[in-house]
């Protein structure tokens, strides 16, 4: 069995991340060619080590996404020394199970010409309806699929997708449509479906249920876009990962903030901003225990961060310990409160708060 690999990566500020170093190793080893191309230039010591673990270094302009990178790599190659090939990007942690038992299980399946990690079910993207399909960041491609003219006329056809939506309805989603309309068959390694959760519109598997993909189904990888405030599945999955020992956790937490601070994952407390913040004080109090309250006290316990207490404005139907009312805060400068109150309430006591707190101790969501 000969095994080519094309991964694409995109190192926006020249140097490598730890965490793609990683997953760059684990590839080396399963990959008789293994091919890196790099959407955007790179610094020589990034260079220096794309060169070490790869078979070939390709360095392009960040055009056309992933497609592109792929398009380019498959371009002069000659697909019938090889038996399968696999694309993959570096839009993921992992790996935490070997990949050996990826490739086993397909190699052990018949009359299957490619497999992804998981299947997206039908649903809406955009204005338009879109058919269920394998993801694309991460497919691996059999024999008859791979040596068929049809393969190749995919990526001679293939244009250059000029944004993100382009890139997944024209590469992502199409992938799986053409091919199955030219008589090939996807299938997905890690379905849900097998442990009982239904596939839903337009529910993306890897963003709701990292949890239960990685604990039940051994799914290798966690998808960084997943890691947002207010997912608990991927919460309890990084917790499930660092007490199984499959994955340095802290490289997860280092590129998050990463992610952040750059905007490549937004939601409602930005999580570069609190942890600088976390760090200016001794003790820490969430203002609110609804649902952002509960959500920010997810995310600081599963980073092993003590609140002191959550504030409510009144406790007469929360009688927990760690609960107290704001008359009940003493003054003091050596503390932060985390605003976790929907914007149109957290003006409510912003003016109250600031009779016992100065601006700089209070951390507000997006308003």
């Amino acid at each position: 069995m000969k095994r080519i690999v094309i991964m694409a990566c995109y190192i926006p500020h020249g140097e490598i991340e730890e965490y793609k170093k990683k997953l760059i190793e684990v590839m080396n080893s399963y990959a008789d060619f293994f091919i890196i191309v790099s959407n955007g230039v790179v610094s020589e010591q990034t260079y220096s080590f794309f060169k070490e673990k790869s078979s070939k270094v390709l360095i392009r302009d960040n055009i056309g996404y992933d497609a592109g990178a792929y398009k380019d790599a498959i371009s002069d190659l000659n697909l019938e020394v090889y038996d399968e090939l696999l694309l993959l990007n570096d839009t993921f942690y992992g790996f935490f199970y070997p990949l050996d038992e990826f490739f086993d299980k397909v190699r052990q399946i018949q009359n299957v010409d490619f497999w992804g990690l998981t299947r997206h079910p039908a649903g809406v993207f955009g204005k338009d309806n879109i058919e269920q399909h394998i993801q694309g960041y991460f497919l691996l491609i059999k024999s008859r699929m791979l040596h068929s003219n049809t393969f190749r006329f995919f990526w001679n056809s293939l244009e250059y997708p000029k944004s993100y939506n382009e890139a997944v309805k024209n590469f992502e989603i199409r992938f799986t449509t053409f091919f199955q309309e030219k008589g090939f068959k996807g299938e997905a390694y890690s379905n849900l479906e097998s442990i009982g959760i239904e596939s839903r519109l337009n529910e993306n598997p890897y963003l709701k249920y990292p949890y239960e993909l990685i604990k039940d189904l051994r799914y290798p990888v966690l998808k960084r876009k997943s890691c947002y405030v207010g997912n608990s599945s991927v919460w309890k999955a990084i917790t499930y990962i660092r007490e199984n020992h499959l994955y340095d956790v802290n490289l997860i937490f280092k590129q998050l903030l990463v992610d952040y601070r750059d905007g490549v994952i937004s939601s409602y407390f930005n999580l570069y901003d609190l942890e600088i913040f976390l760090h200016k004080y001794r003790k820490i109090y969430i203002y609110g225990k609804g649902r952002y309250g509960l959500e920010i006290y997810e995310y600081l316990a599963v980073r092993d961060m003590i609140i002191e207490k959550f504030i409510v404005s009144n406790k007469e139907n929360q009688m927990e310990d760690n609960v107290i009312e704001l008359s009940e805060l003493p003054k003091g400068s050596d503390y932060g409160i985390i605003l976790a109150l929907k914007p149109q309430f957290t003006n409510e006591v912003l003016e109250k708060l600031l009779d016992k707190v100065s601006k700089e101790q209070l951390f507000l969501g997006k308003q």
